[in-house]
């Protein structure tokens, strides 16, 4: 039976879960036992309906129990469907049921590696993503996961970085030559910030002075997510004087008051005395023996704009998804306009991979404004529901700044009540019990 365990899931999840297997059938899914569920589901993914086949292979992937071979099969055979969004869908269920084959000491179905081998190459980078996430799951660093950090398209990398900081145990990697090591080192100049930050979290964790030039470079980072977990990480490596210094050069030469009051705080801590103190009692003469504008993390990654702004008005749809994602972390006011004109694209899956662009973590602080807003209110009422969701979910970004909150609860509210889609309503249902929204 599916569990409904609230440590693995949501709020939203187990609210999705009931009221799509009980949509599927016309009695209590939860009362049947695994194989008549696993009947049900395979019925789910041969239905000639999308939203059937989705949702099958979606509750799929919630659960921890399923096994089977029948099930895997019906899976592949999905991985034939035209949409793409089922085959997206489909690859996550794989993962899952192969995860948990692996969890009870099943063997490996070569089949569901064949198949993630051969979409890992895929035109569209959402399916190269699930493809990959895929096959680190169930296989681990193999040579085809590692070509992802060579991937044009940072969703993808994200899938690699991820399982390289998490996965793999950065903490517990002691050897700081090995290539996968240096891997992670190199996405510290990676120009996603979301990879960056997941670098220099991971590195903090490890409580490890080693990595303290890597932090320093974090401090001057463009992000301020970044910027702040470098600091923290700082802060823990007590009366370390390079530490100190370190955070001392920083606190000159930086203009961001926030930044200046985290440094004050960090240094007390660290030392247990003021700033001014420590800054009036230093006679090492030793100076500082970091130097932050050799160490700053740079970028080593190159974006044409140009190229990608050309790229997604082309014919290729695929394309077209690549580019607006490409552009996400551009900030010039063209970049911005060209992905909000793509949310209006004639393609639903460049309109989904624009909306992602346009608006998330950890880029979403800076492109809050009336005109992002607007284009994801006219979002949510996008025809397709994969759009309408991702739209929503970018909305609760708005909840946390006072200026936005009251319209978009509005919004939401009413979205509730004339929502079709479970997994757009149950998006915007978890946006307003969200306990960090009054």
């Amino acid at each position: 039976m599916i569990s409904l365990n609230s440590s693995f899931m949501g709020k939203k999840t187990i609210f999705l879960v009931v009221f799509i297997i009980n949509q599927m059938s016309g009695y209590s899914f939860a009362e049947m036992d695994r194989n008549t569920q696993a009947a049900e589901l395979i019925e789910g993914l041969k239905d000639s309906q999308r939203d059937i086949q989705y949702r099958s292979a979606w509750v799929i992937g919630q659960s921890r129990t399923f096994t089977s071979s029948e099930l895997i099969a019906a899976l592949i055979e999905s991985l034939n469907d035209q949409d793409p969004w089922v085959r997206a869908e489909t690859l996550r269920a794989l993962s899952q049921i192969e995860g948990n084959r692996k969890e009870q000491g099943l063997s490996l179905n070569q089949e569901v590696v064949r198949s993630c081998e051969r979409y890992a190459k895929d035109s569209d980078p959402f399916i190269r993503s699930r493809s990959l996430a895929c096959l680190a799951n169930i296989q681990g660093l193999t040579p085809r996961v590692l070509e992802a950090a060579q991937d044009e398209v940072w969703l993808v990398r994200r899938v690699l970085i991820k399982f390289l900081v998490w996965g793999s145990r950065l903490n517990n990697n002691r050897d700081s030559r090995s290539s996968n090591f240096d891997m992670v080192l190199d996405a510290l100049s990676d120009q996603d910030p979301f990879i960056r930050y997941t670098v220099i979290k991971g590195i903090k964790k490890s409580y490890e002075s080693r990595f303290l030039k890597y932090l320093v470079g974090g401090l001057y980072d463009s992000n301020a997510y970044v910027v702040q977990e470098s600091l923290d990480g700082i802060a823990q490596l007590k009366k370390d004087p390079v530490a100190i210094e370190a955070l001392i050069r920083f606190f000159t030469s930086t203009k961001i008051k926030s930044y200046k009051g985290r440094v004050q705080y960090a240094i007390e801590q660290m030392t247990g005395k003021k700033l001014e103190e420590v800054l009036n009692n230093d006679s090492s003469g030793i100076g500082f023996r970091i130097d932050a504008d050799e160490e700053r993390n740079q970028s080593s990654r190159e974006i044409d704009i140009s190229v990608h702004i050309k790229n997604i008005q082309g014919e290729k749809v695929d394309t077209r998804v690549s580019s607006a994602l490409i552009l996400a972390w551009s900030e010039t006011p063209e970049v911005i306009n060209t992905i909000i004109n793509a949310t209006r694209d004639k393609d639903p899956r460049v309109r989904f991979a624009a909306v992602e662009a346009l608006f998330g973590f950890p880029n979403f602080s800076i492109r809050k404004s009336d005109i992002v807003l607007k284009t994801l209110f006219e979002a949510s009422s996008d025809i397709n529901p994969f759009v309408r969701k991702k739209a929503v979910e970018k909305l609760r970004f708005f909840l946390h700044d006072k200026n936005y909150r009251s319209s978009v609860q509005a919004f939401l509210r009413k979205l509730t009540l004339n929502e079709k889609d479970a997994f757009v309503k149950a998006e915007a249902m978890e946006g307003l019990s969200d306990g960090n929204s009054p």
